[in-house]
């Protein structure tokens, strides 16, 4: 089937990966195109689909993140008044990442939006 996308002819080669995730695949995949493709002129290479949806989704946590820690801060301070008590519960986050991270280990995940989903949310949607 011929194809295009921009008004350029386009052909698409699609990939399933289940040994590591995406990003990893596709750094790997273009050291490896890079290496061993010369394109003529003309010609391009894009990488899309899950792999353009997470380097959109890693920019706008650049923002969401950050502006989220503010205003946890803020309410955590309204809340308890105190800059020590604040403190003592924005430094339980950390620990709480690391057993996060180590239970994915574990459980032998691939870091990935879907994977920092809790159990309980992906149960919840799953039975809605």
């Amino acid at each position: 089937m011929i194809r295009n996308e921009n008004a350029l002819l386009a052909r698409y080669v699609f990939v399933d990966t289940a040994e590591s995730d995406i990003g990893g695949y596709v750094l790997r995949a273009k050291g490896a195109v890079a290496e061993k493709v010369t394109l003529p002129s003309g010609y391009s290479i894009e990488w899309s689909g899950q792999y353009e949806n997470m380097l959109r989704v890693r920019e706008r946590l650049k923002l969401v993140v950050p502006v989220t820690l503010v205003l946890i801060l803020l309410l955590l301070y309204a809340n308890t008044g105190s800059a020590v008590k604040t403190a003592m519960v924005l430094l339980a986050v950390p620990f709480s990442a690391i057993g996060a991270v180590w239970l994915m280990w574990a459980l032998d995940y691939n870091v990935s939006i879907a994977a920092s989903i809790s159990p309980a949310t992906r149960r919840r949607r799953a039975t809605a």
